[in-house]
């Protein structure tokens, strides 16, 4: 097998990794404080493995939908306790105020406008809006974003874009310490300092899959004094203020 077709792999089955499942995890419980009784829709998705944490017995929740551009085949392995849709969020497939929460994680950075992504997001939601967006002042997140050609936000973009999307409304601010992704193979000697971090993930969490590891890794991880890697807002829809309109 070559060096690619290993690493693809390697990165299937994330539903099996403990890595994934345990940060994901600790990103459903930072936001969950802001996650009313109710409805919520989990605009982009993907996998559904995120939206299935939000959905857990234990959660406020009584209905979770998760919507994203294109079906996923890992939606089924959700059973009933999350509600998949496909839809465009610059044209999504739900009426205003279709839901109490709204929440997008990592959605923005991918929208050809993602000021006006933000501002569908506040249309359909009827108490609160949840944006969770990786953040590019965090050395591995920066790191990931040039890898994989993405364009993830710093904090003052992001803080830009959302003024643009709803002028003078007052987004709570908060930050997450998780990583929930694979770390990619480093390619270039400027990156040779992420070897160690992508080794461990390969070996402990894709071959070992070991919970322990990862928490271990976890807790390394933290203790860095740097930028948070996720950044949340926060929107209350004021009740003397219809934002959907």
């Amino acid at each position: 097998m070559s060096g690619s077709r290993l690493i693809a792999a390697l990165k299937r089955g994330s539903h099996r990794d403990p890595w994934k499942r345990g940060e994901y995890r600790r990103l459903a419980a930072a936001v969950t404080p802001w996650v009313q009784s109710g409805s919520l829709v989990d605009v982009g998705c993907g996998e559904g493995l995120f939206t299935s944490f939000l959905a857990e017995p234990d959660s406020r929740t009584t209905t979770v939908v998760g919507m994203d551009i294109d079906s996923h085949p890992d939606w089924k392995m959700h059973g009933e306790s999350v509600r998949f849709v496909v839809g465009d969020a610059s044209r999504p497939p739900m009426p205003g105020g279709s839901a109490e929460v709204v929440l997008a994680k990592d959605l923005l950075h991918h929208a050809e406008d993602p000021a006006a992504a933000a501002t569908w997001l506040v249309r359909m939601a009827k108490q609160r809006v949840i944006v969770i967006e990786a953040n590019a002042d965090n050395p591995i997140m920066a790191f990931y974003t040039r890898h994989n050609g993405d364009q993830h936000f710093t904090d003052a973009r992001l803080t830009e874009l959302l003024e643009l999307a709803c002028p003078g409304a007052e987004w709570q601010r908060s930050a997450v310490v998780s990583y929930p992704f694979y770390l990619p193979p480093v390619r270039t000697a400027a990156a040779l300092w992420v070897w160690p971090v992508t080794l461990l993930m390969l070996l402990m969490f894709k071959v070992a899959r070991s919970a322990a590891g990862a928490n271990w890794l976890h807790g390394r991880l933290a203790r860095l004094r740097w930028s948070e890697p996720f950044m949340v807002r926060v929107l209350d829809i004021s009740p003397s203020k219809d934002a959907r309109q």
